[in-house]
């Protein structure tokens, strides 16, 4: 059980940074405090699922993204910048 907690922690603190979002403004997103988010990333507190689906929501990301092995969660993530990019590549020419 602690692997996962530790790949749920590394996710949400990966995810936030590939955001630019500080902990504050997260901590706004969310109304979790700065104090519970950084504890989170530090493998700190135990979490309840419904704590999981705040965090979720606002990083704007499903549950099972901050679940996944990290290499997954930047696979993804990688993947659906390059569909925006290319979405937004072909706005401009029509």
């Amino acid at each position: 059980m602690k692997a996962l907690k530790k790949r749920i922690s590394a996710n949400i603190k990966s995810i936030r940074e590939d955001m630019n979002l500080s902990q504050s403004k997260l901590s706004s997103k969310t109304g979790l405090s700065i104090r519970f988010i950084s504890q989170v990333e530090n493998s700190s507190p135990n979490m309840t699922v419904d704590k999981l689906e705040t965090f979720a929501q606002g990083l704007g990301v499903p549950v099972s993204e901050l679940i996944q092995e990290e290499k997954d969660v930047k696979s993804n993530r990688a993947f659906k910048a390059g569909i925006k990019h290319c979405i937004d590549i072909l706005k401009k020419s029509l």
